[in-house]
């Protein structure tokens, strides 16, 4: 079942790749959609640098600044700057977390709808009842 992250009107879907802020679709790169997503899915604690250096850039030469970099771009993705940080903190020492209020929602798979044959089924067996209670009526 597809899942999404809901916080301060914004729609993150893991599957679907896409954040919406009040219905309007946000373009993110895919590493900066990928960190925003595993920092929301690891909100109960701080993920340190070197903890998303392993995850999106492993065995790459990379520096601790382009994590940072693209922490602050997913922070720009959702409304949220370095000074107040009301979804993404940072803490120096500690790495990044997650603050916003977040609510988890599973869209359930659309119903197929009954068909035809379904429906004779049921109305023979419907049928069948009603012939054995008038029989047992009688």
């Amino acid at each position: 079942m597809p899942m999404r992250f809901v916080f301060g009107g914004y729609e993150l879907e893991p599957e679907a790749r896409t954040l919406q802020h009040q219905g309007r679709r946000i373009p993110v790169e895919p590493k900066i959609f990928d960190v925003l997503t595993y920092l929301i899915e690891h909100r109960e604690r701080f993920v340190s640098p070197d903890e998303l250096l392993d995850a999106f850039w492993s065995g790459a030469h990379v520096t601790p600044a382009a994590v940072s970099r693209t922490v602050q771009k997913a922070r720009q993705a959702v409304g949220d700057d370095g000074e107040h940080q009301t979804v993404l903190r940072t803490e120096y020492g500690h790495g990044f977390r997650f603050v916003a209020e977040v609510s988890v929602a599973s869209e359930a798979a659309p119903q197929a709808p009954i068909g035809f044959r379904t429906r004779r089924i049921a109305a023979t067996g419907v049928a069948a009842l009603l012939l054995v209670a008038v029989v047992a009526w009688f």
